[in-house]
This record gives structure tokens, sequence and C-alpha cells, in this order.
């Protein structure tokens, strides 16, 4: 049985790997790499990087999880605007256009 406190903190390396691996979006990592992020994120969370890999290989939603997480970060948004920049609700995708005529009322 994993200890929540164990689960909590397997999931907080994770998303440290994300994070760390999403900003070299579309770069080449090589596993070498990963395995040095997951080492750095362990020191950070206060988990050995064995305890983690034991915990993962015990839990297949841990599993799954960790594939997925790092699927996702290495491969990067299939959005290539600038998330930080671009609104959403923009109709032509720029910057606060938000006063172009609409196909549907504004609230």
């Amino acid at each position: 049985m994993i200890s929540n406190d164990v689960r909590e903190k397997v999931v907080r390396v994770m998303r440290t790997v994300s994070d760390e691996l999403s900003t070299r979006a579309r770069a080449r990592v090589s596993e070498e790499e990963v395995a040095e992020a997951v080492a750095a994120a362990c020191i950070t969370v206060g988990i050995t990087p064995q305890d983690y890999a034991r915990t993962v290989e015990a839990s297949p939603e841990l599993d799954e999880l960790e594939r997925q997480t790092l699927t996702e970060a290495l491969a990067g948004s299939t959005d290539p605007g600038p998330h930080d920049r671009i609104s959403r609700e923009s109709p032509s995708g720029q910057p606060s256009d938000l006063h172009k005529n609409r196909t549907y009322p504004l609230p």
C-alpha cells in the first residue's frame, strides 16, 4: 500500500519534471536529461529517485500518469500561439482585439 504522502510527492515530482521539460518544448530531450530532471525534482520534493521509481512501478495509475505527463511535456503544445498574449476570445487572434463583430452576442 502506497501512503498518501508518498503518492503526493510522486505526483509533485511529475509536475515539476513536466514543467521543466515543457520549457524545452519541441527540442530533442534525451533520456539522460529526463532522468536528470526527475532526480532534481525528487531532491526538491524530498523523495529519493529510487523511492519515486519504486512507487511509480507499484501503481499502474501512477505509471500511466507518468507516461502521459512525459508525453505531453516532450511533445509540446499543439497551439502555436503565444498563450500569454493572445486571448482565445479574440475573433482575429490579436491581443485585446475584442471590439470586432461577432456572430454571437456578448454577455
